[in-house]
């Protein structure tokens, strides 16, 4: 479950990213791109540790991308929730 939520904040990191890019708030945005980066890396550690293939990392990546990012773009709500979850999560 920690291997998913990380890569599901990874995608919410990265959304609210370019949120905060867009109105011009590059503080904020150079903030979630950290948290992102560290998502990410959370997530490739404990992909090491459950012996996961690469190959099964980038799919999960892309699948987590491929269901998230249009929900964290059209609910704003949704996104803020995921945010929070992540930093209670650590990540």
């Amino acid at each position: 479950m920690a291997y998913n939520t990380a890569i599901k904040c990874f995608v919410a990191y990265g959304t609210a990213r370019g949120n905060s890019h867009d109105v011009g708030d590059l503080r904020q945005a150079s903030a979630y791109e950290a948290s992102a980066r560290s998502a990410y890396d959370v997530a490739e550690r404990l992909a090491d540790i459950l012996g996961y293939p690469k190959s099964k990392v980038d799919q999960d990546f892309a699948l987590a991308q491929a269901q998230e990012l249009p929900r964290f773009v059209q609910d704003r709500t949704y996104l803020a929730r995921t945010i929070t979850t992540c930093g209670l999560a650590g990540l």
